[in-house]
């Protein structure tokens, strides 16, 4: 029997070891931490000390490691000292474009390469019930598919390099989009005053059921967590589909920006199956005001005002300052200040401009805008919902907006500029609002409309709702991005869905 090597022993990959052993195969393992290998060494797996090593010492090297980052550096490595003839089957879930790479590069070296992702779970590789899915030459398939039948149960052809991984993509988009139908139908049925475990035991054996909801289902009841599949990779399997699609794959999308909100909350390395923490409600008892960037981040719009104004009093200022300056970071201004005395008057004179420019953003004060403002002040005091509007850089001027918009109660404006964090909010200026109003973290829901706000708010622990400015987010700012509402009368909806 050939010998096999194998590198990335993980939940699933230390099981189908164990399997390859009990069929009789001479195993080796190179693991980071041999010591979380030790119940495939305690039934004869060889542990190697490195690729190199492993390489060498076998016909045949299996790969099944976390990102397509981490495929790519591990055969950078065994393509630097393989042997021609030998055998590279990669396991992992990962790029079809790194699939035909490294299937390419196999050719060139003489090496035989397949892209074998496999679907079941740690359930399916511990009962060797896999369904392995395969791309390679079809005479590569059928050399290796004794290798397969040592833990799965269902091994397919799918076709020429990289088909394995395109066809696991759409595996993990039917799950993704599974899982999120479960997770809405319980929530449903929680907010008519039903109970969720419906769902679980009385549809899984009709129409609706699915693997999921069979397996995954009573674990999301349970809060059962643990890991079967990190969420950490299915998140990279769904980006990884969103990228291959010729399409939009809209629920798919929603799934991961549900899953990354997962991750900022610490859960990376929980299973699939949390995703049902996603719909459970928050429990928001105050809300946290920021968006004075929203209000009064207007640097660029006012440089020119700012020049103009500069000559008019006579204040010498260059070309071009530092971003942000204008009612900004305190520090920064007090530097300025220093080397063009004056600037301060200047900004002191266009601060009425800066508001009458917010006013002219939202059109006018009858504006949709505007009157979401409203019902959302007249909203949260009906409800006697505590808030506080925290701020580092405009309190002053938030204040006055806040009169012109109509707040009947006096809100407490938190400041924090004394770690000089340059305008952008840090977690401890939410913490200290929370601190004020007598709120713990995760019961508290920040208005924000910056990407640093959201970042900080997720650091807080806190909910946040992105209310959106001129300038759409970009794909990163996405990544943070809880709730997003276009007004601020979808804060409403967020905080009734909340009750």
């Amino acid at each position: 029997m050939r010998k096999i090597g194998w590198i990335g022993a993980g939940i699933m990959g230390q099981p189908m070891v164990i399997h390859l052993l009990n069929k009789g195969y001479e195993v080796h393992v190179y693991a980071r931490h041999p010591e979380r290998v030790e119940q495939a060494k305690n039934v004869g797996a060889i542990l190697e000390e490195s690729i190199v090593s492993l390489t060498s010492n076998v016909d045949v090297i299996c790969t099944m490691v976390g990102f397509p980052s981490d495929v790519k550096e591990v055969y950078d490595v065994i393509f630097s000292c393989i042997d021609a003839g030998k055998t590279c089957i990669d396991f992992t879930t990962s790029s079809p474009k790194l699939a035909k790479e490294l299937y390419t590069k196999g050719k060139e070296l003489g090496v035989h390469v397949l892209d074998a992702p496999v679907t079941g779970g740690d359930t399916g590789a511990k009962n060797g019930i896999l369904t392995v899915l395969v791309g390679a030459d079809k005479e590569d398939f059928e050399t290796n598919k004794e290798i397969f039948e040592a833990f799965g149960t269902q091994i397919e052809y799918c076709g020429k390099a990289s088909c394995g991984q395109h066809v696991k993509m759409a595996n993990q988009i039917m799950i993704a989009n599974t899982l999120q139908g479960i997770c809405e139908a319980m929530s449903y049925l929680n907010c008519k005053d039903v109970d969720e475990s419906f769902v679980y035991c009385f549809l899984r054996n009709g129409a609706a059921g699915s693997k999921q909801l069979e397996f995954q289902g009573k674990k999301m009841l349970e809060n059962d967590y643990a890991p079967g599949f990190y969420v950490k990779h299915f998140v990279k399997d769904l980006k990884i589909a969103v990228q291959e699609a010729n399409f939009p794959l809209y629920g798919v999308n929603r799934v991961i920006k549900e899953y990354v909100d997962l991750m900022d909350r610490g859960m990376s390395d929980l299973g699939t199956q949390c995703l049902i923490e996603y719909f459970r409600k928050p429990q928001i008892k105050a809300v946290i005001f920021d968006m004075d960037g929203l209000m009064f981040n207007t640097e660029k719009m006012f440089k020119d005002e700012f020049k103009e104004k500069a000559k008019e009093l006579g204040v010498s200022c260059p070309d071009s300052f530092p971003e942000p300056l204008i009612g900004c970071d305190s520090r920064k201004v007090a530097e300025f200040e220093m080397m063009y005395p004056g600037v301060t008057r200047v900004m002191e004179e266009i601060q009425e401009e800066r508001v009458d420019y917010f006013f002219t953003y939202f059109k006018e004060p009858g504006s949709a805008n505007m009157v979401g403002l409203q019902n959302l002040i007249a909203y949260i005091e009906e409800n006697k919902i505590p808030y506080a509007v925290a701020s580092s850089s405009h309190p002053q001027a938030i204040k006055k907006f806040l009169s012109h918009a109509g707040f009947v109660l006096s809100p407490n404006v938190i400041v924090s500029s004394k770690e000089g964090y340059k305008s952008k909010p840090a977690p401890d200026v939410f913490l200290a609002a929370a601190k004020r109003l007598g709120m713990e973290p995760e019961n508290c829901l920040v208005l924000e409309d910056s990407k640093h706000g959201i970042m900080a708010a997720a650091n807080a622990k806190m909910h946040s709702i992105f209310i959106q400015d001129q300038i759409a987010p970009d794909d990163e700012m996405k990544e943070y991005i809880q709730e997003s509402c276009t007004d601020l009368n979808g804060v409403i909806d967020y905080l009734k869905r909340c009750k």
